[in-house]
């Protein structure tokens, strides 16, 4: 959110018609996200390796330099606080949905 309040307030002559990464500035493997997961969730996963498949992105990060720049972007939240958010929110849907079921 802060991010598109930037982008907002930047001078048009900055930002206008650019588009820009708006991520946490780092890279992740799956191994990585999943032990970062495996606590949250309070469980542990053996994960099953298998070939590539045809389409897989091997390596990915978003540059954010150009949003650091012309708006000021800083990431405000972990990749640890932002995972746990989504863990909560995403438990709190199921909630629901379990909850208009029973119903």
């Amino acid at each position: 959110m802060a991010a598109n309040l930037a982008a907002a307030q930047a001078p048009a002559e900055i930002c206008s018609g650019n588009a820009y990464n708006i991520a946490g500035g780092a890279s992740y493997t799956l191994l990585d996200l999943l032990a970062l997961l495996e606590p949250i969730c309070d469980t542990q996963i053996t994960p099953i390796h298998a070939d590539p498949r045809s389409g897989d992105v091997r390596h990915s990060e978003a540059d954010i330099r150009r949003a650091e720049k012309d708006l000021g972007y800083e990431p405000e939240v972990t990749i640890q606080e932002g995972l746990r958010h989504t863990v909560k929110w995403l438990a709190s849907k199921a909630g629901d949905r379990t909850a208009s079921s029973d119903a």
